[in-house]
């Protein structure tokens, strides 16, 4: 009866090995990955907790205001349809103006929103700078500590 070669006794125990550590990372992404998808739902739970208005494709069409093309049509321009919608001219400068005050609120609104953003932006400077200064006291006091045992 022959002996059992070394070499594949060898080879076969590297080759479990190797696929115990293949497992092993393969399981460990899949972890990673799970973990991934529960912090990215996480944050979208967060945004919507946050104040942040939820704003997708679909809801974009809600948003828009009504509007038929069709009742706007003109086959002969000089013969107008009696159909066409009309508003009195009252009625249009009472609408601008509603629209155009909306308009202005929007607008404040918006500036509001941009004053916050650059106040963020020079907090988070701030905070750069500082730590920045942290890490310079920090190698400051390293220095001096060598100075002293030198």
């Amino acid at each position: 009866m022959p002996r059992p070669s070394l070499s594949k006794n060898a080879s076969q125990r590297r080759g479990k090995t190797l696929a115990k550590k293949t497992v092993s990372k393969a399981a460990s992404t899949v972890k990673a990955v799970q973990n991934t998808v529960k912090q990215v739902k996480e944050a979208a739970q967060y945004s919507e907790m946050s104040g942040l208005n939820p704003l997708g494709v679909e809801s974009v069409q809600d948003e828009l205001p009504e509007f038929q093309p069709a009742d706007y049509r003109v086959k002969d321009p000089l013969n107008p349809p009696d159909s066409l919608p009309q508003v009195s001219l009252g009625e249009f400068i009472k609408a601008s103006r509603i629209y155009e005050g909306a308009t202005r609120a929007v607008q404040l609104t918006g500036k509001a929103f941009d004053l916050t953003r650059e106040r963020l932006l020079v907090e988070g400077k701030k905070a750069k700078t500082f730590s920045a200064g942290v890490q310079a006291a920090t190698a400051y006091e390293k220095v001096k500590s060598d100075l002293t045992d030198y």
